[in-house]
């Protein structure tokens, strides 16, 4: 930091040296409304019983009594170090609330990056990204 400037919330241990703190964040975190952590070390797949659509996706179950999920409700994954998600034709749909306030309800098949900070909202369930 140059001098003068104002410190922010302090140094991070888990960070690691600046040059590595900034580079692209090549993982994130889904914080769930429910207390979960889930790294992203690949692509995935979230639902109340959700099918991989191959061997290295991973399978994300969540309890969903009130069926607001779909069985295979969305696909998430790292692109270029950044996170994506993309609804797979759920019946209640996928929707990221923005930062600064926008809602992108996703159509069924499409990807969109989502960043950290950002909240994806699928049925009654929902998680922000954080850094990991």
């Amino acid at each position: 930091a140059a001098k003068g400037d104002a410190p922010s919330t302090g140094p991070d241990p888990a960070a690691g040296p600046p040059a590595a703190a900034a580079a692209p964040t090549e993982r994130s975190c889904l914080a769930f409304e429910a207390g979960q952590r889930l790294a992203v070390e690949g692509e995935g797949v979230i639902g109340r019983d959700p099918e991989a659509p191959d061997a290295q996706a991973r399978v994300v179950r969540l309890d969903d009594p009130g069926k607001t999920i779909s069985k295979t409700h969305l696909r998430f994954g790292l692109a270029d170090g950044s996170l994506w998600v993309e609804d797979l034709g759920s019946t209640n749909g996928t929707r990221v609330f923005a930062l600064l306030g926008g809602v992108t309800p996703l159509e069924p098949g499409q990807r969109l990056s989502v960043g950290v900070g950002e909240t994806v909202q699928f049925g009654d369930r929902y998680f922000t990204v954080e850094d990991h």
